[in-house]
């Protein structure tokens, strides 16, 4: 085996002790462990891409930590998500959306979105009926294995993976407000309807006032030809900043184990269904569409997002099971900060 192979000596410190010698050459050489003249893996060459993403999810365990210490209750994260949806995700969007040039690539991510929903709600009703679940518990069932929190994670992680890459979050967002968000409201509370014997409207929750971001969206692009004062967009990027903070430390109050009762069994594997198989189908599709480079790779990463903690939300306002889909939120969450990087690792 070579150990530092292309690499002279003297490139470590001068005083390197045994520890030193072992480990600087690892992490300033990610791919020099070879043997027979191929590479060996390297736990620290990850470590690089895990970085960014586990940085996030320490600012989900800050909410955690909050709530622990009574510094915040559960109840205030309400007001912050309010807060995110009304003024820093819109921010965001304008930003993100004004000065971009948009390419019919994101039509297809958005289709390919919309059709992995589909598909997806379709192979967990077929998976929920060995379960044995009552109707409200098969809808809660469908939308846990279907909505990700592609707006309060999906974003903040994208922004961290793709080191603030503008294309990467066009991307990001026209995913999580076209093929997510606005299914949660109309398909979601829908299906929740459906299986839950309830007679919710959908009018009532689908208003740009309920997706402000969308209409933010629209507004940057259209704007890009003018020249809007600094003074604006300054003001918009330092609020659209504030996204990735407040959005993790909201998700980190959210989260309760209290959800995580009743039948373990359907909640792992509607876990395991939004985690592993949720970003299998939209690969297939994607392929099926075409879809390459830097928007195959957001679009993938999105597709992997916990579940939705609003699809909890609308599965109760439909007369579902919301505490199911609370406890799937829960333990996908938690599995997230593995199953992100590793997801992360392989796109890449």
């Amino acid at each position: 085996m070579t150990f530092i192979q292309g690499h002279p000596v003297n490139s470590l410190p001068a005083r390197a002790g045994p520890f030193a010698v072992i480990v600087l050459p690892i992490v300033r050489y990610p791919r020099i462990w070879q043997a027979n003249g191929r590479s060996i893996y390297n736990p620290f060459q990850t470590m690089e891409t895990f970085a960014p993403v586990l940085s996030v999810f320490l600012l989900l365990f800050t909410g955690v930590l909050l709530r622990k210490l009574n510094v915040l209750q559960q109840s205030d994260g309400r007001v912050i998500n309010s807060l995110i949806i009304y003024a820093t995700v819109p921010a965001l969007a304008f930003g993100i959306f004004y000065g971009q040039k948009l390419s019919w690539t994101l039509a297809l991510v958005v289709l390919a979105g919309n059709v992995a929903n589909i598909v997806s709600l379709l192979i967990a009703r077929q998976v929920a009926r060995p379960l044995r679940l009552s109707r409200p518990q098969t809808g809660a069932f469908m939308m846990a294995a279907s909505f990700g929190n592609t707006t309060f994670m999906g974003i903040p992680v994208v922004d961290a993976a793709f080191h603030g890459d503008p294309q990467a979050l066009v991307v990001a967002m026209m995913y999580s407000e076209l093929a997510m968000s606005l299914p949660v409201y109309t398909l979601g509370l829908w299906l929740a309807s459906k299986y839950g014997g309830s007679h919710a409207s959908i009018r009532d929750v689908v208003s740009p006032r309920r997706l402000p971001a969308i209409p933010a969206m629209a507004l940057g692009a259209l704007l890009t030809p003018l020249a809007i004062p600094d003074a604006i967009t300054g003001a918009l990027e330092r609020l659209g900043a504030c996204t990735l903070p407040l959005a993790m430390i909201s998700v980190g109050l959210m989260l309760s184990a209290r959800s995580f009762e009743g039948n373990r069994g359907p909640i792992l594997v509607a876990a395991a269904m939004k985690l592993f198989c949720m970003p299998v189908i939209m690969y297939a599709i994607l392929t099926l569409f075409g879809v390459h480079g830097l928007a195959r790779q957001v679009t993938l990463l999105q597709a992997g997002m916990p579940v939705s903690i609003i699809a909890g939300v609308m599965a109760a306002r439909g007369g579902s099971d919301g505490p199911f889909v609370a406890a799937v939120t829960l333990v996908t969450t938690l599995g997230s900060v593995v199953s992100l990087p590793l997801l992360l690792t392989i796109i890449r």
